[in-house]
């Protein structure tokens, strides 16, 4: 077996299909997975799909990731391995990968998922479709490949749950429901293809579908928010905005529904897109023969507009749209236009000006149809009946100027307003407002001989009752919302074990609920579980309790898969967060557009006690990850952020060259226990400059992390020999030591030749600056470590001389730096000079 000339170690060549190569230094006595890193870096082919083949005098093989590199026949093969980039033949195989390949966003990891969309098998397809939706931005350029899974054609006999005759069909559709939810976790570019839901009528088959496209329509993001109304839009502009189907009919219903939600969005350019749809639907009046100029299903609307807008006031924008559409609305029919009509109502709302409009609207086309038709009242028709039932339903509306412009408008088509006196006479028991009940009377007065013989007038109401107990339709949709999550989860369950639509492995459920180094395996507990509920005698069963334990289980899966994307659980979004500071930041003001571009991560630091731990980290040493590990120790306490030094004056080249490995190195430190999850890596000093990242500024900004002044809780780590170097610039020391402005307390750790009289004199220092100060001593054996011992031990080893000095590096970091040329050769250069 070839070495590399150090004890231990082997040079190893791999090379690509492409003929792309590169030589790693590896462990001989590791495993083969160490080389996996270095391949996805210098050949770009993500670990996922990385099948490493070693020719052998039998032939050649594939080599699992956890093989010794000992016990391959290396020396005849020269140490030369080739990688392939392409997935397991065995589905089964495949999945698992594709679930492991969800835990590493990067964008060369998701187009390696995106080819699996183009596989046969529908259980790998929608792995596929959900590791894509897990990895969130890294994830969002195969938006389009991922709906092209939801364009799918059912035939329309199996359109409505009923079960499709094939398991190839079942898995299609499976997948079809798979990618509508996975676009809802990409942001504006699932939102994008928000229509297609619809199109294909997901949204009426699906309740999971239905919850995707409600997502995206109501984010929280406004970028995702105006996606989705330029996708319905445009379907809307597509279908035409005159008279269509049946099926273009009811989208264009549900599609209005979310567009005149969105004319109240906070956000300008999402209200100003729905209104500009919204205007088109209401044409200007083209002449007295434009009878149906507006079609049923965007009257149904107006009648309803603004209804579910929750704010206290309407921005001036939503506003003058608002008086807008009305004005366009009595623009109709002038020759029946009230003297009252036409006048700006200050006092009442910009939404409910409109609703009234439309009442106005429909009583003017109700006595243009009227004027041109020339039907008797004892006439039955069609056209009438239908604007007097629009009418009723306006009477249901919540705002009572509605319901006063309705009774009014049954007044003035007199003798056809008789044949809304039932609805007028049902509501009437229930109306409170003084000024609709006046209307009421007049209304039930003038139709008094109908009211006391309702014979001759047709029944168009539809009656509409509220009860104060739940309503038992409602009840009967919950129990169909509930046997159709059911049905679509049996849709997912994987030939291959588990669920599909679950990210949280049994495994994970387990150690989640028994540790995870519980005496007895999952399966052990499941088969004691089962064979309890077995032997126990039959119960009544209890509908509600079973109900809440399902509700409890999808919200508790929805928070896990939004944790994971980085919006919830701070175990693992801290480190991302802090990671995504870097090369962001240049001073207090750049933290709100950070802010506002991710987030996410801004949430993940907002409002958390913080530990800033700057240091030259060149390398990290025990040292270092023993004072790491001391802030990180207890699960509930703070957190942590890693800041490797820039460039000093006189270590420019030094300092400047080994930066972004430092970076890396201090990422190898945090990914340790306890510090997996607590602990990040920043270069907030690098970011600020020269100037900025020696003053107070850098103290200002982490407090703007943390929510601002007040806020949160700042803590500066530093060694005993920085602080005592404080007397050198006290005043801004004093600046960068205010509780709630900067910092909130000092942890100083001791080297080994510090007393008490160093420092209280060291203390001296801040004065009267309120910070507290914590002292943690080192341990004994840690007390002489340091940055140069650990460079000098480096250059010795990669030397070939053998003293056993790499102890004071933890062993990942070691064997990073010597697998790195560049970095041995630059400490190689500073432990000389």
């Amino acid at each position: 077996m070839a070495t590399s000339g150090l004890p231990g170690r082997i040079s190893i060549t791999v090379s690509a299909a492409s003929g792309a190569s590169c030589t790693i230094a590896a462990l001989a006595s590791g495993r083969v997975d160490q080389l996996h890193g270095a391949i996805e870096r210098v050949l770009r082919i993500p670990t996922c799909v990385q099948n490493l083949i070693i020719a052998c005098e039998g032939g050649s093989r594939e080599t699992k990731s956890h093989e010794l590199l000992s016990s391959l026949p290396l020396e005849s093969c020269q140490n030369h391995l080739t990688v392939f980039n392409s997935w397991p033949k065995d589905p089964e195989e495949t999945v698992e990968k594709l679930k492991a390949a969800s835990r590493s966003p990067t964008p060369l990891t998701a187009a390696a998922v995106a080819r699996c969309l183009s596989f046969e098998d529908g259980y790998v397809q929608a792995a596929a479709i959900q590791a894509l939706s897990w990895m969130g931005k890294a994830a969002k350029q195969h938006a389009p490949e991922i709906a092209e899974k939801v364009r799918l054609e059912l035939p329309k006999r199996y359109q409505h749950g009923l079960r499709l005759p094939t398991a190839e069909g079942r898995q299609q559709r499976a997948v079809a429901i798979t990618a509508a939810v996975a676009l809802s976790w990409l942001e504006e570019a699932g939102a994008a293809y928000v229509s297609d839901i619809l199109l294909y009528r997901w949204w009426n088959f699906s309740d999971k579908a239905r919850g995707a496209f409600e997502e995206m329509c109501q984010s929280e993001s406004s970028a995702t928010r105006l996606a989705a109304m330029k996708s319905l839009t445009a379907l809307l502009e597509k279908d035409g905005f005159g008279p269509v189907e049946h099926f273009e009919y009811e989208r264009r219903q549900i599609a209005l529904r979310y567009i005149c939600h969105a004319v109240f969005d906070e956000s300008t350019e999402v209200h100003q897109v729905a209104g500009a749809c919204l205007m088109r639907f209401v044409p200007s009046f083209s002449g007295e023969a434009d009878i149906f100029a507006l079609g049923q299903t965007i009257l149904d609307q107006l009648l309803r507009f603004g209804e579910n807008f929750r704010g206290e006031s309407f921005p001036e924008t939503v506003s003058t749209f608002c008086r807008a559409l009305a004005a366009k609305l009595d623009g109709y029919w002038p020759q029946f236009v009230g003297w009252q009509e036409g006048i700006d109502d200050q006092d009442s709302e910009a939404a409910t000006q409109v609703a009234t409009a439309a009442v106005r609207y429909l009583r003017r086309r109700f006595q243009q149809w009227l004027a041109d038709s020339q039907a008797p009242f004892g006439a039955i028709e069609s056209a009438g009946m239908d604007l007097i039932e629009d009418f009723e339903f306006g009477l249901a509306s919540p705002r009572w100027q509605v319901r006063r412009a309705v009774v009014e408008s049954l007044i003035a088509i007199a003798p056809w307003g008789a044949h809304g006196v039932v609805g007028v006479h049902q509501m009437q028991i229930r109306e409170k407002q003084k000024e609709v009940l006046e209307v009421m009377a007049s209304c039930l007065d003038k139709y008094k001989a109908y009211v006391d013989d309702s014979s001759s007038v047709r029944q168009c109401f539809q009656y509409i009752d509220y009860p104060d107990d739940v309503c038992y339709g409602d009840y009967l949709e919950e129990r169909r919302k509930e046997w159709t999550a059911q049905w679509e989860d049996s849709l997912m369950r994987d030939k291959h074990g588990g669920y599909l639509k679950s990210h949280a492995t049994r495994r994970a459920r387990h150690n989640k609920q028994h540790g995870a180094n519980a005496s007895e395996g999952p399966s052990t507990i499941a088969r004691k579980k089962k064979w309890e509920r077995r032997s126990k005698p039959a119960e009544v069963q209890d509908y509600a309790e079973i109900k809440r334990i399902s509700q409890r289980d999808k919200k508790q899966d929805r928070q896990l898969k939004a944790a994971i994307l980085g919006r919830e659980l701070f175990s693992f979004s801290l480190g991302l967060a802090i990671a995504a500071t870097r090369g962001r930041l240049s001073d207090v003001a750049s933290v709100a557009a950070w802010a506002r571009e991710m987030p996410a991560a801004a949430a993940a630091l907002r409002d958390q006690h913080l530990v800033f731990f700057n240091g030259a980290f060149s390398p990290p040493t025990c040292a270092h990850a023993h004072i790491a590990e001391t802030i990180c120790k207890d699960p509930k306490g703070p957190a942590l952020w890693l800041d490797p030094e820039p460039a000093k004056p006189g270590k420019e080249r030094f300092q400047n060259e080994t930066m972004e490995a430092r970076i890396e190195m201090c990422e190898l430190v945090t990914q340790e226990p306890p510090l997996r999850g607590r602990a990040g890596v920043g270069c907030l000093r690098r970011d600020l400059g020269p100037v900025l990242g020696t003053s107070v500024e850098l103290f200002r900004v982490l407090r703007a992390l943390l929510g601002g002044p007040g806020r949160g809780k700042l803590t500066w780590a530093l060694g005993a020999d920085v602080f005592e170097g404080m007397k050198h610039w006290a005043s801004k020391a004093r600046a960068c030591l205010q509780p709630g402005e900067t910092c909130d307390e000092l942890l100083l750790f001791t080297r080994e030749d510090w007393s008490h009289e160093r420092l209280a004199a060291g203390m001296q220092v801040i004065g009267d600056a309120p910070c507290h100060v914590s002292v943690i001593p080192m341990p004994d054996h840690l007390l002489s470590v340091s940055s140069q011992q650990a460079r000098a031990a480096l250059v010795r080893d990669r030397a070939g001389e053998k003293s056993g000095e790499l102890s004071v590096i933890p062993p990942r970091v070691a064997e990073f730096c010597l697998s790195r040329e560049d970095v041995c050769r630059i400490y190689a250069q500073q432990v000389t000079h």
